[in-house]
């Protein structure tokens, strides 16, 4: 039976990402989510929020981006800052305020013009 695991997951002697591998398939795509009375957010997991066609064709209601990532793989390179670049992208293109938040980065808020608004760093 050929693995069904991704092989940087091999590599790292990593059997499972996320419950068996059989049970793990593919979603129906992005989503606009609306948490209580808030307005509605599109919220993007980490690399998902660099595709801009992906995240243009699913805007629906939003008024606001959320992306939600874990940058430790990235060290202590430039990585993060890069892609916290390119999440300001996102904002200016879709015209909507962008928080992301990461768990072993910075935090920072984006306005709708794709300006960074503060970075708090850990």
């Amino acid at each position: 039976m050929a693995s069904r695991h991704p092989l940087i997951a091999s590599i790292l002697g990593i059997k499972v990402l996320a419950g068996r591998g059989e049970e793990i398939t593919a979603g129906n795509g992005l989503d606009p989510v609306r948490i209580g009375n808030m307005p509605p957010a599109l919220i993007t997991l980490c690399f998902e929020g660099l595709q801009s066609g992906a995240v243009q064709r699913t805007l629906g209601e939003s008024q606001r981006l959320i992306n939600l990532s874990d940058e430790s793989l990235f060290g202590i390179t430039a990585c993060a800052r890069l892609i916290n670049g390119y999440q300001r992208i996102r904002a200016a293109e879709t015209g909507l305020p962008l928080i992301r938040g990461t768990m072993t980065d910075f935090t920072r808020p984006v306005g709708s013009s794709g300006t960074q608004i503060f970075m708090a760093e850990p």
